[in-house]
């Protein structure tokens, strides 16, 4: 039986077969693409020169179909001369005689290589998206989901479904369009976005998502579709905030550090700068912590430093900020206050708050504390850069507080320009005394211990005397808390005693 001429000059292989998938007859496009450009063999199927399991699995496919009575395709390979893989896809439809039976069949068959590989490639895509915990979707311009991989659905909560029905879908596109600037999505330029997402994952909590998003555009910069990869960073975030929070805070009040005191102090003195507001620096130090932890010990000297950072939050106006700068030494950060007598009154208030009894573990113990103030001027912001000006400010503030300590304790005191030049003698004279001991500088004086009894001399008593080479004879009031503070007292005692012993001896 002849094809019909008609047919036989397609570009597409036709084919026809009896009721058992045998060929009878094919045109030339046909013999060209399955049977090699040879001819017909009597028998023979339309897949008779595929691979022996491929062909038999077309037989099984080919029953299935006429079992079933429904249309058959089948795709499978055949090698090229050259050795190149070429995939055929062949379908069937029945032929039906004047009482409707079947009298065989007519059907095409094409090369599908291209659509055969790019659908295994896009398989093998997906496969590996599946792998990855990355949430990859993708969505059409009006917003329904055109695909998911595995971690969307497990990260977003997304299911199988595709379109606008999935409700976890429609939420994590709206926290794109609601989070993502707007000019992404509205500028006919922009087509890629890096940022971070808030997202309530489907076991209700709510997550930090990095997301890079692709918008993919026609070439009249019309939306064709979005394209998402979200990975969830929620524990990696929160550990940064951790680590920067420990980096910025005080382990033991919880209170914020030096570092991160110094950085708020400096951004308030640039805002100063433009809106002529007032800052001002609380330095306060608790009296005799020391004691209580020599005498009680430290675990009561710890908790008392914490009630104490307690009381000094609470002391102050909600704008405020307090820190720990040190084992006794607290500051006060306040913002916007520029005025010389309310600042006393702040401080003062401080004061009293920190002043009183406190009972730890059975235990009563009294608190004072000591506390300097200082102010930024014009002059020190125009002299000074923000940074350098909070170091001078918190040093000034430190120099004031020290005074109060000096008379008496238990009080405030506001650093004045006076007090600069104290400071800056006392540190040079402390720089000096390190040296008074190697020059020989430093001498001995006695002063006879005479009997009242006998009125004869008892004893002497060995007096230090620091021979100033500009200031003259220095007693020791003048230069002994130095010494104290530097560590040069042990060195000067044991220099004192040797010398008292020498001069006795003599």
């Amino acid at each position: 039986m002849e094809i019909d001429r008609s047919i036989a000059s397609l570009p597409i292989g036709v084919f026809e077969t009896d009721i058992n998938g045998r060929l009878t007859t094919a045109n030339d496009a046909f013999r060209a693409l399955a049977l090699g450009g040879g001819s017909i063999t009597q028998g023979a199927a339309p897949w008779v020169n595929a691979q022996p399991a491929e062909r038999s699995l077309a037989e099984a496919a080919w029953q299935r179909a006429r079992e079933t009575a429904t249309p058959f395709t089948f795709e499978f390979r055949l090698w090229k001369p050259d050795g190149e893989v070429m995939w055929i896809h062949v379908s069937t439809q029945p032929q039906l005689g004047t009482n409707s039976t079947i009298t065989g069949y007519v059907g095409t068959a094409h090369d599908v290589t291209d659509a055969v590989v790019k659908r295994v490639l896009s398989e093998q895509l997906v496969g590996l998206l599946d792998v990855t915990a990355d949430a990859v979707l993708v969505f059409d311009q009006h917003g329904a989901l055109m695909f998911c991989n595995d971690g969307a659905r497990e990260l977003i909560g997304v299911n199988e479904q595709t379109g606008l029905n999935d409700a976890a879908a429609q939420m994590f596109i709206q926290a794109i369009r609601d989070q993502v600037p707007r000019e992404v999505t509205t500028s006919s330029t922009s087509n890629r976005w890096e940022g971070e997402l808030g997202f309530r994952s489907p076991d209700g909590i709510m997550r930090t998502l990095s997301i890079v998003l692709q918008i993919v555009r026609t070439a009249d910069g019309v939306i064709s579709h979005y394209s998402a990869i979200a990975r969830d960073i929620t524990e990696a975030k929160q550990l940064q905030d951790e680590l920067t929070r420990q980096a910025t805070h005080d382990a033991m009040t919880g209170l914020p550090n030096r570092v991160l005191f110094l950085r708020k102090l400096s951004e308030a003195l640039e805002r100063s700068r433009t809106l002529k507001r007032g800052v001002t620096v609380l330095f306060v130090d608790l009296d005799k912590l020391k004691d209580v932890n020599d005498n009680i010990g430290h675990a009561v000297g710890d908790q008392l430093l914490n009630t104490i950072a307690k009381r000094l939050v609470s002391a102050t106006r909600p704008s405020d900020i307090v820190a720990r700068i040190g084992g006794d030494e607290f500051v006060v950060l306040c913002d916007g206050l520029g005025d010389e007598h309310v600042a006393m009154d702040v401080a003062d208030r401080v004061r009293q708050a920190m002043t009183g009894q406190v009972i730890l573990q059975g235990i009563e113990i009294f608190t004072s504390a000591s506390i300097g103030i200082a102010m930024a001027t014009p002059a020190l912001l125009a002299e000074e850069s923000p940074n350098d000006a909070a170091v001078t400010l918190l040093r000034n503030a430190d120099t004031a507080m020290y005074r109060a300590k000096q008379r008496g304790r238990g009080r405030c005191e506001m650093f004045s320009e006076e007090m600069r030049k104290t400071d800056r003698e006392r540190a040079a004279l402390s720089s000096e005394l390190e040296r008074a001991l190697a020059t020989n500088q430093l001498f001995v004086v006695h002063q006879p211990i005479v009997s009242t009894h006998t009125g004869r001399v008892a004893g002497t008593e060995a007096l230090l005397r620091w021979n100033h080479p500009e200031r003259g004879v220095l007693t020791p009031p003048v230069f002994l808390e130095m010494a104290e503070e530097s560590g040069a007292i042990g060195p000067i005692g044991d220099w004192v005693v040797r010398q008292a012993c020498t001069d006795a001896r003599s």
